[in-house]
């Protein structure tokens, strides 16, 4: 029987991000505030590392929020610190919508 080593893993109908698109997703002009919840362990659930490098689970693990929604239940609500509520499933609908929309060029 074969066992996959564990760095080796599936993610089925989950979006992963590296925390520069993350924040860019989600709205912040900086990868700091993410890396600072990463560091104080609010984003355990939603970490993977891969090959050395830390990915953001969007969506969420089973049972949990998505990422957007659980940050925002962790900051403090300010006017200038806004997060956009990122929903990864309608990214990817408009994502293919837009794919499928452009012209496709024959060689």
């Amino acid at each position: 029987m074969f066992v996959a080593p564990p760095r080796f893993f599936l993610v089925i109908n989950s979006m992963l991000c590296s925390i520069t698109e993350a924040s860019h997703h989600l709205g912040y002009r900086s990868r700091a505030h993410l890396y600072r919840m990463k560091e104080d362990h609010w984003l355990d659930d939603y970490i993977q590392m891969i090959d050395g490098k830390t990915y953001l689970l969007m969506e969420g693990p089973r049972g949990k929020p998505s990422s957007a929604r659980h940050i925002m239940g962790i900051i403090d609500w300010h006017s200038s610190n806004t997060i956009i509520n990122f929903d990864p499933k309608k990214y990817i609908q408009d994502e293919a919508k837009h794919l499928n929309s452009q012209q496709k060029v024959n060689p």
